[in-house]
C-alpha cells in the first residue's frame, strides 16, 4: 500500500496540513520544531493506531483542542484505493476504514501496514538483547 494523500488536523504543532504524496521517493524537510515527526506520527498513527512517541494518546492532541484527526487515502499495487481515518478525543479512540468503523485499531495494521526505525535499532543488533 502506498499513502497518496494525508490530511493532519490538530495533532501536536500541526493545526492543519493537508498533503498531495507523490508516487515514488517523498522527502520531509524543514526547521527544528516544523512538524516533521508529526507528520511521520500521523503516518503511523494511520498504520497502527497509537503513536511511536507516546503511550498517552491525549498527549497527542494539540493544546487547546479538544480532537485530532487524521485522514488518508491509501492505494494498493492493483491500483484500489481505500481511506482511514483515526481520531482522538478526550474520551475515545476510533479509526475508520473504507468509511465504515473499525471493530479494532490493530484493524489499521492490515489496510495500511508501516514501521517505523529509529535512530537506536541499530544497536540491537550491535549489542544484542541482554544487558
Amino acid at each position: 500500500m502506498t499513502l497518496a494523500e494525508l490530511t493532519v488536523t490538530h495533532l501536536r504543532c500541526i493545526e492543519h496540513a493537508q498533503l498531495e504524496i507523490p508516487p515514488g521517493l517523498a522527502l520531509i524537510y524543514g526547521g527544528n520544531g516544523s512538524g516533521k515527526t508529526s507528520l511521520l506520527e500521523a503516518i503511523f498513527l494511520l498504520g497502527r493506531g497509537r503513536s511511536f512517541r507516546t503511550r498517552n494518546s491525549e498527549r497527542l492532541v494539540q493544546r487547546g483542542q479538544d480532537h485530532l484527526r487524521v485522514i488518508g487515502r491509501v492505494s494498493g499495487s492493483s491500483g484500489q484505493t481505500e481511506s482511514l481515518g483515526f481520531e482522538v478525543t478526550r474520551d475515545d479512540v476510533s479509526a475508520r476504514i473504507g468509511g465504515r468503523p473499525a471493530q479494532s485499531l490493530a484493524e489499521l495494521s492490515h489496510a495500511f501496514p508501516v514501521q517505523v526505525i529509529e535512530p537506536g535499532v541499530h544497536k540491537l543488533v550491535e549489542e544484542g538483547g541482554y544487558r
